[in-house]
């Protein structure tokens, strides 16, 4: 009995288990990780398009001080063995044992198989990953997906197999072939079914998990995962960067990390002051001060002033109801192509508001002012 798996931890699972069971069977296990839910399907297994998408993970832009490229090296070399085996036996009319759960991947995997598998005269047996596996009477296990299984445990699920039929394999083949025919960037399970999706099917979950303050990268990832797709969370690092790309979020540090999931990040523009200030960029912020939204143009360093408001807020939201000043004087040099260095000496409140600093610090925060404005007034 061949076994055939779509993880590189699972089938180490079931190679174990077949070693201990019966030693000398461990080599009837063949793995076909090419992460087939994720990419362009459209060529074979063996196709560049696909050795691209299979070892994203091994990138040297994603981990930064380990030797990537070997890594990359041995793993694609591995795939094209397992892909030879696979042939090899099911040329010999091998009896398969396809292992597969609701992950998008795995579904992905078994309608592949079925559809090289089709013309062969191979006796095909699946095992699917039930919901949950009943422990005891205390205890209910839930796994996502077959690496998840102990070796020890992980052969016992045979008893659960079932014998696919030849018009099942080729019904399954049918299923595989409409998929390549729209070549989605992603393809996924919703409501039982595995369909086409966009690529930023996922970006919503990864989205759930910004924070107010800057945060790690992984922080997301672990909030997108408790969703419990059955997708890696190379994924979810994807959904973040394109977050990054769109200006949705900004990289803070990622300075002295091994992998991008350790970088530091926070939301872009998220919390700009009417007057064009970031307020996540003051070491205040949540400490002595709530931002000047919040305090309703009432910031820390009013206190001494005189003032009972800002003046810039107390001008541009409390008096003219604006959003932010853009929407008072900038848009006009930006629409005459006037220089953009007059729109700050045009309201003197710039000068007569805010905490003392020298001329030069003023001039460093006025400049980013203006180009927070901008972008806003562009939103």
């Amino acid at each position: 009995m061949i076994e055939i798996l779509f993880g590189e931890s699972e089938a180490g699972g079931v190679t174990i288990a077949r070693a201990m069971q019966k030693p000398g069977s461990a080599d009837q296990v063949v793995e076909l990780s090419f992460d087939l839910d994720v990419g362009d399907i459209s060529g074979s297994l063996l196709s560049e398009a696909r050795k691209s998408q299979c070892l994203k993970k091994y990138s040297p832009g994603r981990w930064r001080d380990c030797d990537t490229v070997e890594q990359q090296k041995q793993k694609w070399n591995s795939l094209q063995k397992q892909v030879s085996r696979f042939k090899a036996y099911a040329a010999e009319g091998e009896a398969m044992r396809i292992w597969y759960s609701d992950a998008p991947y795995a579904v992905c995997g078994l309608y592949q198989v079925c559809s090289m598998l089709k013309d062969c005269d191979c006796p095909v047996l699946v095992v699917k990953l039930p919901e949950y596996q009943l422990k005891n009477e205390k205890t209910i296990v839930v796994h996502q997906s077959w690496g998840e299984v102990g070796h020890m445990d992980i052969l016992d699920f045979t008893k659960d197999e079932k014998p696919l039929s030849r018009m099942e394999v080729r019904y399954y083949a049918d299923l595989w072939e409409e998929l390549v025919k729209e070549n989605a960037p992603l393809r996924a399970v919703v409501n039982g079914r595995l369909v086409s999706v966009p690529a930023d099917f996922y970006d919503f979950m990864v989205e759930g998990g910004i924070e107010e303050r800057p945060f790690k990268e992984c922080k997301l990832i672990g909030h997108a995962l408790d969703y419990q797709m059955g997708v890696s969370d190379d994924l979810f690092l994807e959904s973040a960067q394109r977050l990054i790309d769109d200006g949705r979020l900004v990289v803070v540090d990622d300075e002295d990390i091994e992998w991008d999931g350790e970088r530091l990040l926070r939301r872009a523009e998220d919390m700009v002051s009417c007057c064009g200030l970031d307020c996540l960029e003051c070491e205040a912020y949540d400490k002595t001060c709530r931002g000047c939204d919040r305090t309703e143009g009432k910031p820390f360093w009013l206190k001494g002033t005189g003032d009972k408001t800002c003046r810039i807020y107390h001008c541009c939201v409390e008096r003219k109801s604006f959003r932010h000043c853009g929407e008072c004087v900038l848009h006009k040099y930006i629409k005459t192509e006037h220089p953009k260095e007059p729109f700050m000496a045009s309201c003197d409140r710039y000068a007569r508001s805010g905490p003392e600093m020298s001329e030069e610090e003023k001039e460093q925060r006025l400049a980013k002012q203006l180009t927070h404005l901008e972008k806003l007034l562009h939103q």
